[in-house]
């Protein structure tokens, strides 16, 4: 049984394909932990899935072009919301996303806020509601990371909106440093909370410098997570200016807007409150938000091509580790003629050692069950 499941996944899998990976390591570790039943093996797949792996499909929401994301904004204002409403909702779900995009890249989830790692994260506000939008994450981010080290860079604050004057003021009290820039500094994650859907023309100083910034920070491993729109980006075509920017992650409020379709990265919905007939009307079909959450990825699927390699990388690496341990020293990179095997060749006979040991553990257990009740039999 287990050499149908690893024979099924590796064999959909081409080596051609970088993309499709045959195992990743939490489907190993449901293998190696098996349960075993009337001589049956029950393989606990993980919900942390990639394309080769059973899974659900993406959720369907809908999509809001630039006119219709317009008009639903002010069908809101005349029934009932107001703009501080939105923002804090809005700001909420976007806390939300990158607590669980910085709990997805923690190995240490199970430790208590107060012990650990504290986070570096800078928010980057534009001058409008999208900067509101990252104000208000900053700080129920610093409610949901105490420890952490949060800095909003505001080059440009506006006096629109008396709100917000607000907002900054609400940052400053709970020690969040909210300064014109510069950038400086190493940073775990930046929000990109420049421009939103209303955005129209080519980036100015200073922000067109600031998104090169992010873009050279991504480039040095700091996550990048947009509010809405990745600034810049035309909100039904997409990075039309071929600027290149390309957050990891995207937030979509209330709907994903049209440009979101050209989006590689994982993508989250925040803003549960729309009313039924308000997303009937607009065709937005919302997600199915779990328990209490604001946000929801949509893309649960969603893993790049860079991870996928990486993962595997890591696991094969430690199997390597392994086979030294055992005096083995056998790293498996060339063929009998000398030539080096593609990963998927040194992961299939990876799969094969791992199998066997399995196979091994297995009959042991089932051999020490037998003199068990062999034992029970004869008293």
């Amino acid at each position: 049984m287990i050499s149908l499941v690893r024979f099924a996944l590796f064999t959909s899998c081409s080596s051609a394909s970088k993309k499709c990976i045959a195992v990743k390591r939490d489907i190993f570790t449901a293998l190696t932990w098996p349960s075993l039943s009337k001589g049956t093996l029950s393989v606990p797949f993980s919900s942390k899935t990639t394309s080769c792996q059973m899974s659900s499909d993406p959720i369907e929401t809908g999509f809001l072009n630039a006119k219709d994301a317009y008009d639903l904004d002010q069908h809101l204002f005349q029934n009932g919301y107001n703009l501080e409403q939105l923002m804090e909702l809005a700001g909420l779900s976007v806390a939300e996303a990158v607590y669980e995009v910085l709990s997805d890249d923690d190995t240490s989830s199970t430790i208590a806020v107060e012990d650990k790692k504290p986070k570096r994260i800078l928010i980057i506000a534009g001058p409008g509601n999208n900067g509101g939008d990252g104000l208000v994450a900053a700080r129920h981010l610093k409610h949901f990371e105490p420890n952490s080290h949060i800095m909003v860079v505001y080059p440009k604050k506006s006096s629109r909106e008396p709100h917000y004057a607000k907002l900054v003021k609400q940052c400053t009290d709970m020690g969040i440093i909210v300064s014109d820039g510069p950038m400086d500094g190493e940073w775990d994650l930046c929000i990109d909370s420049i421009f939103g859907f209303s955005f129209k023309g080519e980036p100015r100083a200073p922000f067109a410098q600031i998104i090169q910034n992010m873009m050279d920070m991504q480039k040095q491993g700091t996550t990048i997570v947009s509010v809405d729109i990745p600034s810049g980006w035309d909100v039904n075509q997409g990075d039309i200016l071929k600027t290149g920017f390309k957050p990891d992650v995207l937030v979509s409020l209330t709907a994903p807007k049209l440009c979101a379709k050209k989006f590689p990265g994982k993508h989250f919905v925040g803003g549960r409150f729309l009313p039924p007939e308000l997303a009937s009307k607009y065709n937005i079909k919302m997600p199915p938000y779990p328990g209490v959450s604001q946000v929801m990825q949509i893309n649960p699927n969603f893993q790049t091509e860079e991870n996928i390699d990486d993962d595997w990388g890591s696991q094969y690496a430690a199997y390597c580790t392994e086979q030294e341990a055992q005096g083995k020293d056998d790293k498996r990179e060339n063929d009998d003629e000398g030539n080096s095997k593609d990963w998927a060749a040194q992961y299939h006979e990876h799969c094969i050692a791992k199998e066997e040991q399995m196979l091994r553990a297995q009959m042991e257990l089932a051999r020490s069950e037998d003199i068990e009740n062999d034992k029970e039999a004869s008293d």
